[in-house]
């Protein structure tokens, strides 16, 4: 049998647009508008910060399980239970899951007191 070819003999279309070769032939990527393979142009470094911190929030969970909380904000899970009974942060139970409501999060992170360094 060919290569790239099924049982029934037909090719097969790759979804996947084609990349670099290992023998430093250039890819078949179509140019962007400055000369770029992505497409994207200049445009890259051009957002603002307020479209920044909406596609952020736009990305970002509005609930996390109590594990994944605890890897992003690397705190025990005693820790997480006490600010839940302090009331600094909300959990949610949804059938026997246990979230963490990742505004409450936000808001108190906001309210933490910031770390002083010494010089």
């Amino acid at each position: 049998m060919a290569s790239g070819a099924n049982a029934t003999g037909a090719q097969r279309a790759s979804p996947l647009p084609r990349r670099p070769s290992l023998d430093g032939k250039r890819s078949k990527l179509p140019k962007g508008a400055n000369g770029d393979r992505d497409g994207r142009g200049s445009e890259r470094g051009s957002s603002s910060s307020a479209e920044l911190q909406s596609r952020s929030a736009a990305l970002s969970p509005i609930a996390l399980p109590i594990s994944k909380f605890l890897e992003q904000v690397n705190v025990s899970r005693s820790t997480a239970y006490r600010l839940a009974a302090a009331g600094e942060i909300v959990l949610l139970k949804i059938g026997r899951r246990t979230l963490v409501d990742m505004a409450s999060v936000r808001a108190f992170l906001a309210r933490a007191p910031h770390a002083a360094l010494r010089r």
